[in-house]
């Protein structure tokens, strides 16, 4: 860890990687393989009351925090494939809430907390190369219920951003080359966002608090 000014450097994670914070500061989730495949685990910022949150022998990434700190949504390939899963911050309750045969990565929370975004890789489209084939963004509920597809699009759609109050969602669409666009939270009034001009790749856009 590291103050602002650059001082007060000292090893935060030992044997972990991609550190989350949750949002009040009290915890940070990270990614570990120590004990021989990549689970989540969280742990105080001092170091301290260390917990490991998933434990299978499949793949779990990508951790994310509720707004609230209750929960994490997560990406697990325990079922055969990428999935979006939720569970409770101490690790209970895990649960599967985009049951696709598609791989789905990229969860974001709503900002209330009700919803989480992803994206889902349709028709065999490959999740390690942005643009080939059909992704797209899907919201769903917290529960695992309510899943819809919001761009509906052949297009290449990715990278979700909530607006800060939650009515919004922005997105990367690649159709030759990456532009963003925005839609409201049902995936309606769907609009492109004015970018650089000509064959410039806009993508992985951030709403200001």
């Amino acid at each position: 860890m590291i103050g602002a000014d650059g001082s007060g450097q000292r090893v935060l994670i030992e044997d972990g990687t991609d550190p989350a914070w949750s949002p009040d500061g009290s915890r940070v989730a990270f990614l570990s393989d120590r004990d021989g495949d990549l689970e989540i685990y969280s742990q105080t910022p001092d170091g301290s009351d260390l917990v490991q949150l998933t434990d299978n022998d499949a793949l779990d990434y990508e951790p994310v925090w509720s707004s609230d700190g209750t929960r994490l949504a997560f990406v697990s390939e325990r079922d055969g494939n990428p999935e979006i899963y939720v569970m409770a911050a101490d690790g209970s309750d895990q649960t599967n809430v985009s049951s696709s045969p598609d791989p789905d990565d990229f969860p974001r929370w709503s900002p209330d907390g009700t919803r989480v975004a992803y994206v889902s890789y349709l028709e065999v489209a490959d999740p390690n190369t942005i643009g080939a084939g059909n992704a797209e963004v899907y919201v769903v509920m917290a529960d695992g219920s309510g899943r819809v597809n919001l761009t509906s699009d052949p297009a290449w759609d990715g990278d979700p951003a909530w607006s800060p109050d939650g009515s919004m969602v922005v997105f990367a669409r690649r159709a030759g080359h990456s532009e963003l666009y925005v839609m409201d939270s049902g995936g309606s009034n769907v609009r492109k966002l004015e970018g650089v001009a000509g064959e410039a790749n806009d993508c992985c856009a951030a709403w200001q608090p």
